[in-house]
């Protein structure tokens, strides 16, 4: 039938044809029936009217036919032209595509016209042609109808995109195949993704087996939504060399550390909280079961569970005890020490600190002398050389700086020796200053040598001597005049001046 006939057309030549063939035959009849002519007309009429009735029907027919073949046919154009998905149709002989919808021109960057000039093996990446082919033979000879598989294919720029195709063949009465349909999903993106998330899990395995820090992964478990023990789920390797536990995964802490629960009531609530919550936490807490400090950061991964990133700390709590003790002892020392210290900035020379010792010694309070500076509580006469001997102890040059005049708060002047040492707190130099009043001392001292000067330049004869009357010494008057030599005096008795030796006036 000639596909350009309408509805119309094709029950218009069924009622010509019908008519002209009645019309024939009840001419014959009559020819060969006179007697009969009336009942033939009238069964003419009748059949006329059959035909042009029978004729109506199939022109609506034919109409609705053509209908649900047109909305068939605009239905299959919408399915082959849907955004979602790449569609073709090929030749299962040449391979090539004889038709291509919109959505697989755009994946592989061809128009249709430039995609009809290719084959799908063409295009298909090297590496996954020689597995596409043995398929699409198998389903080409019968012994499959389809299949899927995922490939690559080179786009017309040269760059690869992934798909996953699913393949069928349409088949003749003889069952060879007419035409084959592929379906084409674009799954670069997914690909892409996979493949992070496969370097993302590596480089996170790679980081759970080689941290210095233990990790375990946890599930907790519930009573009543109350936190009442916890099962491994996965630990790391360096998780038995902090903790010294092993054999773990799949046990719960309950039986890995017996009374654990009882003994830590508080790190169940802690935990118990991260899981329950998912908001992490920082936590200290110490072990007596393995008599060991950890620092835990506590996160969770999914509901229900935690992970553990703990790091022992029990060297670090040790050293903070034993900072403390000597924090300690230093402050013992410093505020009753009965020297006066202080602590001057190396750089400004401004006092940081003081003890009780150096405040009553100047008359300063605590708050006053950080206000203050060695060229505060020093003449300033004698500031140049008191400047210099800071700097050769901030240097190390030298240690004691003695008999150093201070001056005090109402203005009096006192002596000290200052035994002075270099110190660096938190990354800056320091001079501490240990202060001993020498004052009374040097009083002392300066009072023995003005009575040596005396008695050394007296005119008159001095001697001294010890409870026994013997002579300990004796002046350059006292010999000149008795004409003995210190040598001949010194452990003599002045009894020895009645010798004969001297005149009337020694007798």
């Amino acid at each position: 039938m000639n596909k350009h006939l309408t509805p119309a057309g094709i029950a218009l030549l069924y009622g010509i044809l019908a008519a002209l063939w009645i019309f024939l035959s009840d001419k014959l009849l009559t020819l060969f029936l006179p007697e009969h002519a009336l009942a033939l007309w009238i069964n003419l009429f009748t059949s006329l009217v059959f035909i042009a009735a029978t004729a109506l029907l199939l022109f609506l027919l034919m109409r609705k036919l053509l209908r649900q073949a047109t909305d068939k046919d605009r239905q299959l154009k919408l399915f082959y032209d849907l955004p979602f998905i790449g569609m073709a149709i090929s030749s299962p002989d040449s391979k090539a595509w004889l038709y291509a919808n919109e959505r697989l021109c755009d994946m592989l960057g061809y128009t249709r016209a430039e995609l009809q000039q290719t084959t799908w093996a063409d295009i298909t990446h090297p590496d996954d042609l020689d597995d596409n082919i043995a398929q699409f033979e198998r389903m080409k000879s019968g012994e499959i109808d389809g299949y899927s598989l995922e490939k690559r294919f080179i786009r017309k720029d040269g760059s690869s995109i992934n798909a996953n195709i699913n393949v069928k063949c349409t088949r003749g009465v003889d069952g060879k195949a007419n035409y084959i349909v592929a379906l084409v999903d674009d799954i670069t993106q997914r690909k892409r993704a996979e493949l992070a998330l496969r370097k993302s899990e590596a480089t996170y395995r790679s980081l759970f087996d080689n941290m210095l820090n233990g990790v375990a992964h946890y599930r907790m478990i519930f009573r009543d939504g109350v936190p009442v023990d916890y099962e491994f789920i996965a630990v790391n390797p360096a998780f038995a060399l902090t903790t010294g536990l092993k054999d773990v995964i799949g046990r719960k802490v309950s039986e890995v550390i017996p009374g654990y629960a009882e003994a830590n009531p508080d790190s169940l609530q802690v935990f118990g909280k991260v899981a329950r919550t998912g908001e992490p936490t920082r936590w200290e807490h110490y072990l007596a079961a393995l008599d060991k400090w950890f620092s835990f950061s506590i996160y969770s991964p999914a509901p229900g569970e935690f992970v553990v990133v703990n790091e022992d700390i029990s060297e670090r709590k040790r050293a903070e005890a034993a900072l403390r003790e000597s924090e300690d002892r230093f402050r013992n020392i410093f505020s009753n020490a009965v020297d006066g210290i202080l602590l001057a900035d190396a750089t400004t020379k401004k006092f940081v600190m003081s003890n009780p010792a150096i405040q009553h010694m100047l008359g300063y309070s605590a708050e006053e002398l950080l206000q203050l500076g060695v060229d505060d509580i020093h003449p300033e006469h004698d500031l140049p050389d008191v400047l210099t001997k800071f700097e050769q102890q901030v240097n190390g040059k030298i240690t004691l700086a003695p008999n150093l005049p201070v001056t005090r708060k109402d203005g009096s002047i006192l002596y000290a020796d200052i035994n002075a040492a270099p110190i660096m707190i938190g990354g800056k130099s320091y001079l501490m200053g240990f202060f001993r009043d020498i004052t009374e001392r040097k009083q002392t001292e300066d009072a023995l040598h003005q009575a040596a000067t005396v008695f050394q330049y007296s005119h008159n004869g001095i001697i001294i001597t010890d409870l026994e009357g013997n002579i300990l010494a004796a002046n350059q008057s006292f010999m000149k005049h008795t004409g003995y030599s210190e040598a001949e005096l010194l452990g003599k008795n002045p009894r020895i001046l009645h010798s004969g030796r001297q005149g009337k006036p020694f007798a």
